[in-house]
């Protein structure tokens, strides 16, 4: 197995942020802009819903929607200001990396902003070469591989010596479109479809620093 290069999700692979979009998505929804009974909410909640299928269920108008979205958009990026936390195991992994003179990137659906102020809370410049965000890419965010070509184009690294590490579906397909090994870690509730796709699962980051020692990748 060759792979030179490490490229990363960010939100629930590398900072904790499930809680921030949980209180985002529950403060959009009671603001007063829509009325949505508090069993569904709880609902939605507990199987956590995406915020745009919430939104498809209660066939708002396109300015309601809009609105809401960017309700929900300030309120997380105050929560996000505010706190932050690594997903245990980030900083090490990324430590070890950063010493080894791997080449490692972000490869985010979130935008500028959003990785701005992680970024200012974690200093994740220090650890990573590059980000590549949602405004990056425009219309083809994952699991369209433009993200993750952009990236392994600027660390100069071949796109089949990558791997991309992420929590979710559209993170292992995005990978295997880019023709690079798909890791999955498993930091929240199970993704079953996921881990039936990916190529290697890890049931957290240490884990997965482990697999990497003894697959020798971090070797020069």
């Amino acid at each position: 197995m060759k792979i030179r290069g490490i490229l990363f999700d960010v939100d629930g692979t590398l900072v904790d942020t499930r809680e921030a979009y949980r209180e985002a998505n529950t403060h959009a929804m009671t603001c007063g802009l829509v009325e949505v009974e508090n069993a569904q909410l709880q609902e939605w909640l507990e199987e956590w819903i995406p915020f745009g299928d919430m939104l498809m269920d209660l066939n708002l108008s396109a300015e309601v929607e809009a609105v809401l979205r960017s309700v929900r958009r300030q309120k997380l990026l105050s929560i996000l200001r505010e706190r932050s936390p690594w997903i245990p195991g980030a900083p090490q992994l990324l430590t070890t990396l950063r010493t080894a003179g791997t080449p490692r990137a972000l490869v985010t659906a979130a935008s500028t902003t959003h990785v701005n102020i992680l970024d200012e809370a974690l200093s994740l410049h220090y650890y990573l070469d590059i980000a590549i965000t949602r405004d990056d890419v425009g219309a083809f965010g994952k699991p369209h591989p433009r993200g993750l070509q952009m990236a392994a184009d600027r660390v100069q690294v071949p796109h089949k010596e990558c791997l991309y590490i992420g929590n979710e579906l559209n993170d292992v397909r995005a990978a295997k479109n880019a023709g690079m090994l798909a890791c999955l870690v498993e930091t929240g509730e199970k993704d079953s479809d996921a881990a039936g796709e990916c190529d290697e699962w890890f049931a957290s980051l240490k884990e997965f620093h482990n697999f990497l020692r003894a697959k020798r990748i971090l070797t020069p």
